[in-house]
């Protein structure tokens, strides 16, 4: 179970600090956040000191330039007190920023850089735009998607039956991870009308809802 890193801005590094043990304790192990998140990074920098290794932290920057890039993974690692950050992903670029990140000199060489340093352990890239969310489909560098998608928010769906249809099935479980960290509610198909958090199960294909703990399809309303 994941938990986005926004809401930090409104409090203060003791109350996150108590938030994150309240996590842990509740079995989330999933930490998403960003440089344009104001003081979120820092908060929890200060706040997992000494809980680091319970969670699978992510950040994510919109710099789009190698330089600007490489700064930006230097500033994560500072704020959030760590040695190596688990993804790394590109925020929110447009086609043609996608078209800088991807080229000479682009945030793209940051990145592999950073990864083959041991910095960061994986490259993904969130967007709000179909047409990005599509053309990540065929970059291999692109290890997660992050996309807004619930039940107010639909635009997604025939590409994430795309991603269903083309990752083989070992990827299936950086699927099910994207699925999981953009979805923030979802209706549970075994009891209608119940909206519930759903958890991807490693040893299903599908998400388990935290309330009846039954297995949904990848197919959601």
């Amino acid at each position: 179970m994941g938990f986005g890193g926004i809401p930090i801005q409104r409090i203060d590094a003791k109350g996150t600090k108590n938030l994150m043990k309240q996590l842990m304790e509740e079995g989330v192990n999933y930490i998403d956040t960003a440089r344009g998140y104001t003081v979120s990074e820092e908060y929890l920098g200060y706040a997992l000191e000494g809980i680091r290794d319970k969670f699978v932290l992510a950040t994510k920057s919109m710099a789009r330039t190698k330089e600007a890039m490489a700064a930006d993974i230097e500033k994560s690692l500072g704020n959030l007190r760590t040695g190596h950050i688990d993804l790394y992903q590109v925020h929110n670029p447009s086609m043609e920023q996608l078209d800088t990140v991807v080229g000479e000199g682009g945030a793209l060489e940051a990145l592999l850089e950073a990864k083959a340093a041991g910095k960061i352990g994986h490259i993904g890239l969130t967007a709000h735009s179909t047409a990005v969310f599509e053309r990540a489909l065929g970059l291999d560098w692109v290890e997660t998607i992050m996309f807004p998608y619930n039940i107010v928010e639909s635009q997604g769906d025939e590409l994430i039956r795309k991603c269903q249809i083309r990752l083989p099935a070992l990827k299936r479980r950086i699927m099910y991870k994207f699925l999981f960290s953009a979805f923030k509610v979802q209706k549970c198909l075994h009891h209608a009308g119940h909206i519930s958090r759903l958890v991807p199960d490693s040893c299903a294909a599908g998400l388990r809802c935290r309330h009846c703990h039954r297995i949904c399809p990848p197919k959601f309303i």
